[in-house]
């Protein structure tokens, strides 16, 4: 069962890094990123956040499962994160580390 859940991963991610090889807009790749996602790991709502240099403010540049309005909506104060959870850099990790991970 490990075996198969981190194959999944590594295609998964084999995946991902063939949509950032191929194209060179961002709108377009982080899209084609979370469909991936949600294809290969059944993740229903996901968002790509990021830091606005001029306001400071977070901002959800790419989603899935969201409605646009609910994109639209999706800016946040640094201080409050995202609603529920708190920020804590870095932390890029679209999946949960395992202590019996098979790479170590």
């Amino acid at each position: 069962m490990q075996n198969k859940i981190f194959e999944l991963e590594l295609n998964t991610l084999y995946a991902i890094s063939q949509k950032f090889g191929q194209v060179l807009d961002l709108d377009h790749t982080l899209m084609a990123t979370l469909e991936i996602l949600s294809k290969n790991m059944a993740m229903e709502r996901g968002t790509v956040t990021l830091k606005d240099q001029h306001t400071g403010l977070l901002k959800i540049i790419a989603s899935h499962g969201l409605d646009p309005l609910e994109q639209q909506r999706g800016i946040y104060h640094p201080a409050r994160a995202s609603p529920g959870r708190s920020l804590k850099p870095p932390s890029p990790s679209p999946f949960p580390t395992s202590a019996k991970s098979p790479c170590s």
